[in-house]
């Protein structure tokens, strides 16, 4: 797909359209989680500047993400404080409307287990890391309060560069952003820096000439079925995430916006620069 962006906006009708979309009921609360009384901790690094942990437990399936939000017990006492107050509502309140909507069943951003309460004990174990970084260990020594989301840990994720792009990659990220847009849930930071792919190992058809199907059911069906799930798309990072409700306010405009700015994304820059051979790839 080249030529125009084929989502256009008016811009007169822009100026007049309904500015929040009042048709909503909102979604129940995250969950709130305990960390199993034993945890490993596997890595650490920085998630757009919010401290982020991979923590095993035997009794999960996989490893998972831990990010933890330091922010003061009372009303934000300076600027960073400010931002990751808001980056740990907005991923909240995003992942509430993800949860609630079908975006995490739909795998299409990582599944959200909880808010975590974490105790001192656990805060302890955290700070003794030795990969966090010294500005990360003094911050959440400082703070009094710790806001902190369960997350599923994405592994073998890929991020679309020049080099991988393909019209068909292109075609699945918009799809997923689209799954994010039935949540409800703006984006609103949309990069190469926020979005992966993987492609998944599915089980084997069964190779039983007497296996039947289900009458409502074909094999092309399920192939055509399979080839939707061979590769996943997941956006993540929803630190700057507008829903139903928020101060900033929010409209179904916002949403086809988005989507517009997705096409640029990946059509008019990543997918040309390929077709060019530009040395340089759109990643920020």
């Amino acid at each position: 797909m080249y030529g125009s962006n084929p989502l256009p906006v008016d811009a007169e009708a822009a100026k007049s359209a309904c500015k929040s979309i009042q048709l909503y009921e909102s979604p129940p609360e995250v969950p709130t989680v305990d960390l199993p009384e034993s945890f490993e901790l596997e890595d650490a690094k920085t998630l757009d500047g919010v401290p982020a942990f991979i923590i095993s437990a035997d009794c999960w399936d996989a490893p998972r993400l831990l990010k933890v939000y330091p922010f003061a017990q009372d009303h934000a006492i300076n600027e960073a404080d400010v931002s990751f107050r808001g980056v740990y509502d907005a991923e909240v309140n995003a992942y509430a409307y993800l949860l609630r909507h079908g975006g995490c069943a739909k795998e299409v951003v990582p599944m959200c287990f909880g808010r975590v309460a974490l105790t001192t004990p656990q805060v302890e174990q955290i700070l003794t890391r030795t990969s966090l970084s010294d500005a990360a260990r003094t911050t959440l020594r400082q703070v009094s309060t710790l806001g902190a989301l369960l997350l599923e840990h994405i592994t073998d994720g890929q991020f679309f560069t020049m080099e991988n792009i393909t019209n068909d990659l292109a075609s699945r990220a918009l799809q997923a952003l689209y799954e994010v847009h039935v949540s409800l849930v703006c984006h609103g930071a949309l990069s190469c820096r926020n979005v992966l792919f993987l492609e998944r190992k599915l089980p084997p058809l069964p190779d039983d000439p007497h296996y039947v199907l289900d009458e409502a059911t074909s094999w092309t069906e399920i192939e055509i079925e399979r080839e939707k799930r061979r590769i996943r798309v997941v956006w993540f990072n929803f630190g700057n995430a507008v829903w139903p409700g928020a101060s900033s306010g929010f409209s179904a405009l916002d949403l086809f916006q988005e989507l517009r700015c997705g096409w640029e994304l990946f059509y008019r820059q990543l997918l040309p620069a390929k077709r060019i051979g530009y040395a340089q790839a759109f990643e920020s």
